[in-house]
C-alpha cells in the first residue's frame, strides 16, 4: 500500500473550440430569405469603403466615409450634423492609487494589418452567411424581447426562465442618472449552442420594462449566431421600445453615430484573461452630453467611439432611471426543461475571486453635475443562482465592484443497485454509499489504498502555489505542528479491520510538502500506523501590484525620472521584504518577493530604521521630498530591501521583515534605475549567478549616496535547490510555444541560418591538425565529431571544398533552420531561462559608416560558423515572461518584456531583429552603430519576409536539471572550433577604404580603425554553445 502525499498533474492543454454554424437550406420552398432580400440588406449595411483591411481573425474591416455610415439613414437623422466630440466629459471625483503591472493594452486584431484613414470609420463587413444565421433579415442584429434583467419583486422568475435569458448583475434603481462606467474583466466563455450568447455589459435604462423601455448597452460578448465564431468581441446595443422593433447591435442598423477611426464595433478584442493567469479588463463609459443631449460611448481611457443621438429616445432623452452592470447568457433549452452549458464570465462562480472569477470594478454613475460618483444603494440580482451567481464588494482602489458568473449546468450521477456498494462512515454515523454499479475495477475489490493530502496547483510551467497542505507545516515538525493521519487500517476479505502493511510514503515535491511515517504501537496513537504530512507550499510569493509612494521627474534613463512603489495585494500571511522602484521611461512592469514565516524564526521585524536619504536637498523635479529608510535587523538577520516614505517620521516596525542570515546571500547592483547629483539607484541581484547558484533575486533596489557606502542589503537563498520548481518536458513545450520569438532577418541578408544537421549533410568537413589534406565528412547528427576535451586547436570545422558547394552552403537554408533550446534554472531556480541558439554557416563582411558615407570593409568581420542566441527569462512563480536577453557580438543586452515588440493579435511572442551579415540581435528595426559619433561599424536591421519563427522548428538539446531526461546530440559536446582560424593582414583593406575619404573623414576613419578589436583582423570560427560562459552561468 502507499501513503500518498499529493497527486497533482499540471494540465497544460491548448483547447480549440469549434462552433457549429447552421446554414439554412437553399432548396426552393425551404429557404427563408430570397437572394434579393439578402442583396438589398447587404447593400444597406456595407457602404462603399475608401479602404478595406483583412483582419487575422477573418473579419474584413471597411473604412467608410464618416458621412456615409448607416446611422445617418435613420429617419430622425436625415439632416443630422455629426458631432465629432462631446461638449463635456464627465469628471472623476477620485483617482485610483493602485497600479497594474500589465504592459499590454487591450486592442483589436485588425490593427496589425493597418488603420483607417482620417474622416472614415471602421465597420465590420456583413456577409451573406451572417444573414443566413438570423431568424429573418428584418431581425438580423436584434436581440429578442425580455433580454434585460428585471430584478423587481413583481417580476416572477418563471418569466425570465421561460424566455431563456439569465443574468447575474449589480444594479441601482429609482434615481436620476446621466451615465455609467466600469472596468469589465474580459474572458472567452464557452457557448454551447450557435443561437446562444454570453456577454458582460452595462445597461443604461429608462421607461417601462414591458412596452416602451429605452436601453443603451455596451460591453463584450461571444455570439456565434451574430458573428459566426466564438471570439470575444466589443459590442453596443440600443432600443427605444423594449426590443420590439427598434435598435440593433453595433452598426447593423441606423442609430449609433460613430466618430472614431480606430475601434470597430463587433471587432474581436485581445488579450484575454486566463484562469489563474494574467487578467485584462476594458473600461466602458456611457454618458449624456449636458449640452447636446446625446449619449456618448468611450472605450478605454482614450477612445471616444461615438454617440446615440438624443432624438432616438423618449425616456432617455432626459435621463436614465436605472443602471445595471453584469453578465447575461441565453439558455436556448429552457423550454425543454434543460439548461445550457454556456458559461457566464470566466465560467467560475463568484466566490473563486481574483484570477478565477470574472469581475466588474470601479463601478460608477454620472450625476447631474456631470461627475462620476460611487453609486449608492447598490443591489445584486441573479435568477439562476445554482448556475450563475454574483458577489459584491466595496472599498480600496477597486471602489464598488463585484465578481459574477458561473459554469451553468453541472452534470450529476444516478444511484444504482443495492449490492456490492462502497459505504462511507464518519465517526459512528453512516453517511451513505457509492453504488457498486458505478464502477468496473472497484466492483469486487480495491487493489490500492492511498491516505494523505492533496492540493490543486493550477499554476503551470513549473510554478507552484502558496496553498498549504494540512497544517501548513512540514512533517518533520511532528505533533501539534504538522498534520497527521493515525490508526491507518485496511479492511480484508473477511470484512475485518487490519493494520496496513507494506506502506510506502511518497511525495512528488518535497520542497513544498513532505510525509514522514511514525512508529506503530505508541500509547497515544494506539492500534494502527500513523504518519505526519503537509507543508507550506511556496514560502515566497511574487507580487506585481503596487501603490505609488514617491516620484522624481528627471534624471535616470531618458532623463524621465523614476517612481518608488509599495507592494500591494500581499497574500494573507505574507510579509513585505522591501519596496520596488523603476525608471519612468516605460510602463510599470516589475515585482518583488514577499515571504511568510511558518517556523517563527525565519522572519523578524527590524529593531529600528536608519535614514539613508532625504531628497529635499536634491536639485531635481520631484513629488516633494522622499525619505529612504534602511531597516536595522536583529542579530542573525539581514535586511533585503529599503522603504520609502514622504514624511520624516520613521515607518512602523511591522511594515516589513528581515530575513534570517543563513537564508540570505550577498548581492550587487544590477540595472540602473535612476541617478542625479551623485546619487545612483539600481536593482539588486545575487553576486553569484548560475545554474547551480542558490541566490534569489528579491526585486528590491539599493540607494547609493555620493561619497558613502551603499546600504547593507542581501538577496535570498534557496536552501532546497532540488529544481522541483522547474518545468518538466511537457511544460517546457507549453512555455516555449507561448513565448517563442519571431526573428526578422534583414531583407538583404544573403547568409541565412540553417539546422546543424543540414550543414553537416551538405558537405561540412572535420579537419584535424597535421592531417589537413584529408578532412572527414561529418555524420548528420555529428556522431563522428570528437567529444569533450577542450578547445586545444587540434580540430576544426570548415565549409565544403568544392567551390559551388561552398558558396551554396555559406548561404544557409532558411527552410531547414532549427532553434536549439537549452533549458536552465536561474536565480536559485526561481526563474527558467530558455536559451535559444541559432546556427549560421557563415558570418558576412562588415560595413562602416563614416559620417554620411557608407563603406564595405572587405573581409573584416567574416568567419565560418556563427552561433547567436536569444534567452527568455520566465518566472517560476507566475509563468510570465520577465526579461529577454539579445546577444550582440561578444556581449548583449537584457530588456524587460514590456519594452519589447510582440507579434500581433494579442500574442505573447516577442520579436527580435538580426543584423545584416553580423546576425547580432536587436529589439527594434533600424541602425545601431558600433563606434563613436557618426563613425563605426553598421548593424542594420529591418522587417522582412525572411523570418525565423522559432516555435515552428525547435529541439530541446539540454536541460541538465532533468537528470538525463533530455538526450544531448553529439554535436553539442564537440568542444572545438566551428570554423578555421585564418590569420591575415587587412591593412590593405583599411588603406583602400581610407583613400576614398576626404581629409577630415579620413582622419575620423583612421581613429576608428585603430579601435577595431584584434580578433576582427582575421577569421576565427566560434566554439559551440556549451563553451560559452552563459551555458552554466548568467548572461553578461
Amino acid at each position: 500500500m502507499a501513503v500518498n502525499f499529493k497527486r497533482v498533474s499540471f494540465l497544460l492543454a491548448l483547447v480549440m473550440t469549434v462552433a457549429a454554424i447552421l446554414t439554412p437550406s437553399v432548396i426552393s420552398g425551404e429557404n427563408r430569405f430570397s437572394d434579393l432580400q439578402i442583396h438589398k440588406h447587404l447593400k444597406r449595411l456595407n457602404k462603399p469603403p475608401l479602404k478595406s483591411i483583412k483582419s487575422p481573425d477573418g473579419d474584413v474591416i471597411d473604412c467608410v466615409p464618416i458621412t456615409d455610415q448607416p446611422a445617418l439613414a435613420h429617419p430622425l437623422l436625415i439632416n443630422h450634423t455629426v458631432q465629432m466630440r462631446p461638449s463635456f466629459n464627465p469628471e472623476s471625483v477620485f483617482s485610483e492609487s493602485k497600479v497594474s503591472s500589465k504592459c499590454n493594452d487591450i486592442t483589436q486584431l485588425w490593427h496589425v494589418n493597418g488603420k483607417c484613414p482620417e474622416d472614415t470609420v471602421p465597420i465590420r463587413r456583413t456577409r451573406k452567411q451572417d444573414l443566413y444565421r438570423a431568424s429573418s433579415v428584418e431581425k438580423f442584429g436584434m436581440k429578442s424581447q425580455k433580454s434585460i434583467p428585471k430584478p423587481k419583486s413583481y417580476e416572477p422568475a418563471s418569466v425570465l426562465t421561460q424566455n431563456g435569458h439569465q443574468h447575474a448583475i449589480m444594479y441601482v434603481e429609482d434615481g436620476v442618472f446621466y451615465g455609467a462606467k466600469a472596468k469589465i474583466n474580459v474572458w472567452n466563455p464557452d457557448v454551447e449552442m450557435p443561437n446562444e450568447f454570453s456577454l458582460a455589459q452595462i445597461w443604461v435604462l429608462g421607461g417601462n420594462f414591458n412596452s416602451d423601455l429605452n436601453s443603451i448597452e455596451a460591453g463584450w460578448q461571444v455570439s456565434p449566431q451574430l458573428y459566426g465564431d466564438t471570439r470575444t468581441r466589443l459590442f453596443t446595443y440600443w432600443t427605444s421600445d423594449a426590443y420590439q422593433g427598434t435598435g440593433c447591435y453595433n452598426l447593423l442598423c441606423s442609430g449609433f453615430v460613430q466618430v472614431n477611426r480606430e475601434i470597430a464595433m463587433g471587432g474581436s478584442i485581445s488579450p484575454l484573461s486566463g484562469y489563474g493567469n494574467s487578467q485584462y479588463d476594458i473600461t466602458i463609459l456611457i454618458w449624456k452630453d449636458p449640452k447636446e443631449g446625446h449619449w456618448w460611448l468611450q472605450f478605454g481611457e482614450k477612445y471616444i467611439i461615438g454617440y446615440w443621438p438624443a432624438s432616438l429616445f423618449s425616456y432617455l432623452s432626459e435621463s436614465a432611471s436605472m443602471i445595471e452592470w453584469g453578465g447575461e447568457v441565453v439558455n436556448s433549452q429552457s423550454e425543454e426543461g434543460k439548461h445550457t452549458t454556456t458559461q457566464m464570465g470566466s465560467g467560475r462562480f463568484a466566490e473563486e475571486g481574483w484570477g478565477k472569477a470574472s469581475y466588474f470594478k470601479n463601478v460608477q454613475v454620472v450625476d447631474g453635475s456631470n461627475e462620476l460618483r460611487n453609486p449608492e444603494n447598490l443591489q445584486v440580482f441573479t435568477d439562476q443562482e445554482n448556475c450563475y451567481n454574483v458577489k459584491s464588494g466595496d472599498g480600496g482602489s477597486w471602489g464598488s465592484h463585484f465578481y459574477y458568473g458561473g459554469p451553468a449546468n453541472l452534470v450529476s450521477g444516478n444511484a444504482g443497485k443495492d449490492c456490492g456498494n462502497w459505504w462511507l462512515r464518519v465517526g459512528e454515523e453512516l453517511v451513505g454509499y457509492w453504488p457498486g454499479s458505478l464502477f468496473t475495477s472497484l466492483k469486487d475489490k480495491a487493489e490500492e489504498v492511498y491516505w494523505g493530502g492533496g492540493i490543486a496547483n493550477e499554476m503551470t510551467g513549473g510554478r507552484h502555489t502558496t496553498t498549504t497542505m494540512g497544517s501548513g507545516h512540514f512533517a518533520g515538525e511532528w505533533y501539534k505542528k504538522a498534520s497527521y493521519f493515525r490508526k491507518v487500517m485496511t479492511v480484508d476479505g473477511a470484512n475485518t479491520l487490519r493494520e496496513a502493511e507494506n506502506l510506502h510514503p511518497t511525495t512528488d515535491n518535497d520542497n513544498c510538502y513532505s510525509v514522514k511515517e511514525g512508529q506503530s504501537g505508541s500509547s497515544y496513537w494506539g492500534r494502527g500506523t500513523h504518519f505526519f504530512y503537509g507543508g507550506p507550499g511556496r514560502n515566497a510569493n511574487q507580487v506585481s501590484t503596487f501603490n505609488k509612494v514617491w516620484s522624481t521627474y528627471e534624471g535616470g534613463p531618458d532623463n524621465l525620472g523614476a517612481t518608488f512603489f509599495e507592494p500591494s495585494s500581499v497574500p494573507s500571511g505574507f510579509s513585505i521584504l522591501g519596496y520596488y522602484a523603476q525608471p519612468n521611461n516605460h510602463q510599470l512592469f516589475g515585482w518583488v518577493l514577499t515571504a511568510r514565516d511558518l517556523s517563527s524564526d525565519t522572519l523578524k521585524s527590524p529593531l529600528d530604521y536608519t535614514l539613508v536619504a532625504n531628497t529635499e536637498s536634491l536639485k531635481t523635479k520631484q513629488d516633494g521630498p522622499g525619505y529612504i529608510w534602511q531597516p536595522v535587523p536583529p542579530d542573525g538577520y539581514q535586511a533585503v530591501g529599503l522603504l520609502v516614505t514622504t514624511t520624516s517620521q520613521k515607518p512602523p516596525l511591522d511594515k516589513l521583515r528581515c530575513v534570517r542570515s543563513d537564508l540570505t546571500e550577498q548581492c550587487e547592483a544590477d540595472t540602473w534605475i535612476w541617478g542625479t547629483n551623485g546619487v545612483n539607484v539600481s536593482n539588486l541581484r545575487p553576486n553569484i549567478r548560475g545554474t547551480q547558484a542558490t541566490g534569489v533575486c528579491v526585486g528590491t533596489f539599493t540607494w547609493q549616496p555620493q561619497n558613502s557606502s551603499p546600504p547593507s542589503l542581501a538577496c535570498l537563498k534557496n536552501t532546497k535547490l532540488n529544481f522541483s520548481t522547474m518545468p518538466n518536458g511537457s511544460q517546457i513545450g507549453v512555455l516555449f510555444n507561448t513565448y517563442s520569438p519571431l526573428i526578422h532577418l534583414h531583407p538583404d541578408e544573403e547568409y541565412l541560418p540553417s539546422s546543424v544537421n543540414w550543414y553537416f549533410s551538405n558537405g561540412a568537413l572535420l579537419y584535424k591538425q597535421g592531417q589537413e589534406s584529408n578532412p572527414n565528412p561529418i555524420e548528420s547528427n555529428g556522431a563522428n565529431l570528437p567529444q569533450g576535451g577542450s578547445n586545444d586547436g587540434s580540430y576544426w570545422l570548415d565549409l565544403p571544398r568544392d567551390k559551388k558547394a561552398k558558396e551554396r552552403v555559406k548561404k544557409g537554408d532558411l527552410r531547414n533552420t532549427k532553434a536549439y533550446l537549452h533549458i536552465k534554472p536561474m536565480l536559485g531556480a526561481t526563474f527558467t531561462d530558455i536559451a535559444i541558439w541559432l546556427f549560421y554557416p557563415f558570418n558576412g563582411p562588415a560595413r562602416a559608416k563614416v559620417k554620411f558615407i557608407n563603406l564595405p570593409l572587405g573581409r573584416i568581420g567574416e568567419h565560418i560558423g556563427d552561433w547567436e542566441h536569444v534567452t527568455l527569462r520566465i518566472s517560476n512563480f507566475t509563468g510570465e515572461l520577465w526579461r529577454v536577453f539579445l546577444s550582440q557580438h561578444s556581449g548583449g543586452v537584457w530588456l524587460d518584456a514590456c519594452d519589447l515588440e510582440f507579434q500581433g493579435g494579442g500574442s505573447n511572442k516577442p520579436v527580435a531583429y538580426a543584423s545584416l551579415h553580423g546576425h547580432a540581435m536587436y529589439a527594434k528595426p533600424g541602425l545601431v552603430l558600433q563606434g563613436d559619433g557618426d563613425v563605426g561599424i553598421r548593424n542594420d536591421t529591418a522587417k522582412s519576409k525572411k523570418v525565423v519563427d522559432t516555435g515552428l522548428g525547435y529541439e530541446v538539446v539540454a536541460a541538465e536539471y532533468e537528470g538525463g531526461g533530455v538526450v544531448e546530440p553529439p554535436w553539442l559536446n564537440y568542444y572545438r572550433k566551428w570554423g578555421p582560424k585564418i590569420d591575415y593582414s587587412v591593412d590593405d583593406d583599411v588603406k583602400r577604404v581610407a583613400r576614398l575619404l576626404p581629409g577630415a573623414l579620413k582622419k575620423a576613419f583612421d581613429n576608428f580603425a585603430k579601435k577595431i578589436p584584434d580578433e576582427v583582423y582575421g577569421e576565427d570560427g566560434p566554439t559551440g554553445p556549451k563553451l560559452k560562459g552563459n551555458w552554466a552561468g548568467d548572461e553578461k
